[in-house]
């Protein structure tokens, strides 16, 4: 009655405290969406995803109890981009579908875009080869058994301009370090931690920056029911 108890384990006395004083007990985060349908049964529940994948997980804890299941209809999410952040993205040359993109598959395509074909060893890897299928055509003459040897040889040539390559790619990145940690910061702001914008900041930031407008636009542009993901932005 005067403290909250966590209950670790079910003990015959609660059987009769539960029947005579229902009100001194709550569900804890496990059971919330089951006692939430057993007393307010609902047809459909609509959530974000993390929502849906918490109700996901305690689906048969809802048959074993012979409760209703309510559909589950995914609300649509937005992300809001700002013009300093949208003029940003413009300058790396990047859409608001790249955004959804991993950083990382980010950084690479950047590097792409930025090394040019003399930083590539392709060429050389094609004529290495060329070179050792000859070399490897005159051991077939002499013995068979040089055609693994020449094999081994070529792999180690290959590794090594590999490795080679990955040393010019290392120095490239220093050079345009400063756009790639762009890149990362753009990331960041658009997805913190990694996760969805709306679970992360408070609208009061927005209506800070942008005022009376910025819920009316929200408004506007969002329906919880269409299974979209919305980019608004200035």
């Amino acid at each position: 009655e005067n403290s909250r108890t966590r209950i670790e384990k079910a003990e015959p006395q609660y059987g009769t405290e539960i029947e005579a004083a229902p009100e001194r007990f709550s569900p804890n985060v496990v059971l919330r969406s089951l006692y939430q349908q057993m007393i307010l049964p609902n047809i459909a529940y609509v959530g974000g995803p993390s929502e849906l994948s918490y109700w996901l997980e305690y689906k048969k804890m809802f048959e074993h109890h012979k409760i209703a299941f309510p559909a589950l209809i995914q609300r649509n999410s937005v992300l809001w981009i700002g013009e300093k952040l949208n003029q940003q993205i413009e300058k790396m040359n990047f859409d608001e579908t790249d955004v959804f993109k991993t950083t990382d598959s980010l950084l690479n395509e950047y590097m792409k875009k930025q090394i040019n074909k003399e930083t590539s060893l392709s060429d050389e890897k094609m004529n290495l080869e060329k070179i050792f299928e000859q070399i490897k055509l005159k051991g077939l003459k002499v013995d068979s058994a040089l055609t693994q040897s020449v094999e081994a040889e070529l792999q180690k040539m290959l590794n090594a301009l590999k490795n080679i390559e990955l040393k010019i790619l290392r120095r490239e990145k220093i050079k345009h370090e400063s756009a790639l940690n762009q890149i990362k910061k753009i990331k960041e702001k658009l997805f913190p931690g990694g996760t969805l914008q709306e679970r992360y900041d408070s609208f009061i930031t927005y209506y800070l920056q942008y005022g009376k407008e910025f819920i009316p636009a929200l408004k506007e542009n969002l329906d919880p029911l269409p299974d979209k993901f919305i980019v608004l932005g200035e």
